[in-house]
């Protein structure tokens, strides 16, 4: 059979498609390694959450989807014999339990969403031995400090903790996480100067800091943060001026900024902000 220069991306995207389609039924149709679902159970007591593991957790099926239909257990990474966990999503439920350690046994987990809910306790340092791409712990009453073992988590893309009650400074070793795209931890009691180390993270397309008594001058480092469309530092205590090269920032589309300590009291011009869409100033 000969394809023609036109037919050949839509071959191969047909090709992508139906092996897409054939994992997810082979995944639905593997079991977990026993040590997975041991652990489910351990995360399923500490959240209180009352799964039924007379049904493959894999399943997608009765027992492991919510009220709204929504997939708490998906899986993925199969070999011949086994699935294994990928993502835990359980936004909303009413949980009251902890923060579970024994998601760090789930080695091939990358997605934790635990937003919404009425969890306590601290993060655990625990899960920095897993792959995570997506940590989403917001609006609950977690406590303490962001580990310093969450650097190590160099695959984390997003990392959300708005509307909790975590302290502290923010880790310096939050800049070894390169491939992070989003931060987000507007309402807490996060403390101190922004750690000079997030300057390495060039990757940052929103970072969210308003309503923590954060101290110190407005970094220059934000300045390299070229693929930044997003930015909120209402509410907090950082002085400014802005440092000039953070206005070379061409790709904001989302500015709000208030309460800031210092400087002349002027917001300077956006004109190189041609993307800018929302504006709250002072």
């Amino acid at each position: 059979m000969r394809f023609t220069h036109g037919h050949v991306p839509l071959f191969l995207f047909l090709c992508a498609l139906v092996w897409s389609c054939s994992e997810i039924v082979h995944c639905k149709n593997q079991t977990l390694p026993q040590s997975e679902v041991d652990a489910l159970k351990k995360i399923g007591a500490k959240l209180r959450k009352d799964w039924n593991f007379t049904v493959n957790p894999c399943s997608g099926t009765s027992g492991w989807v919510d009220k709204t239909g929504a997939v708490n257990v998906k899986c993925g990474a199969c070999t011949a014999n086994y699935c294994h966990i990928t993502s835990i999503v359980l936004q909303g439920q009413n949980l009251t339990g902890s923060l579970p350690d024994e998601f760090s046994n789930l080695t091939s987990l990358q997605k934790i969403d635990l937003s919404f809910n009425y969890l306590n306790g601290n993060i655990p340092a625990a899960w920095a031995s897993i792959p995570l791409t997506d940590i989403e712990l917001e609006g609950n009453h977690i406590t303490g400090r962001i580990p310093d073992e969450l650097g190590r988590i160099t695959s984390l893309q997003y990392l959300s903790l708005e509307s909790n009650l975590i302290e502290g400074p923010l880790p310096q070793s939050l800049g070894n996480l390169t491939n992070l795209l989003g931060l987000n931890v507007i309402a807490n009691n996060i403390i101190g100067r922004l750690p000079e180390s997030l300057g390495h993270l060039k990757n940052m397309t929103y970072f969210l800091i308003g309503g923590n008594p954060i101290t110190g001058k407005i970094p220059s480092f934000i300045g390299n943060w070229i693929q930044l469309y997003k930015l909120e530092i209402r509410g907090t205590s950082l002085e400014g001026p802005f440092p000039p090269i953070f206005f070379s920032l061409q790709n904001i589309v989302d500015l709000r900024v208030s309460d800031l300590k210092g400087g002349d009291g002027k917001f300077p011009l956006l004109q190189n902000m041609t993307n800018l869409n929302i504006f709250a100033g002072f």
